[in-house]
């Protein structure tokens, strides 16, 4: 027998969005939901600039906040919904 166990979200779902500076490693938290709420440009603690010019990760946070913020908020006539699946890694019990 296989068990195979899925972890599954809707945008809706996602309380906070967590940020880990690789230089210092401490975290900065982000709320999708909030629309004066915007993924932090630079670590609160260290100051290590996180955002480029152009390209790169952040040009996808930002991405990322425009999807979240639209499918956080999807109409009940759209005739399907949104989610999201972590892929099991063999950690979660």
């Amino acid at each position: 027998m296989v068990v195979d166990k899925r972890i599954v979200f809707r945008p809706k779902d996602i309380g906070v969005v967590r940020f880990v500076c690789r230089k210092c490693g401490n975290e900065a938290a982000w709320n999708p939901k909030s629309e004066q709420s915007h993924p932090p440009h630079e670590c609160p603690f260290c100051e290590t600039r996180w955002q480029r010019e152009h390209g790169g990760l952040w040009e996808t946070v930002r991405t990322l906040r425009r999807v979240l913020s639209f499918t956080s908020r999807e109409p009940d006539d759209e005739s399907f919904e949104v989610r999201f699946e972590i892929e099991d890694r063999g950690g979660c019990t």
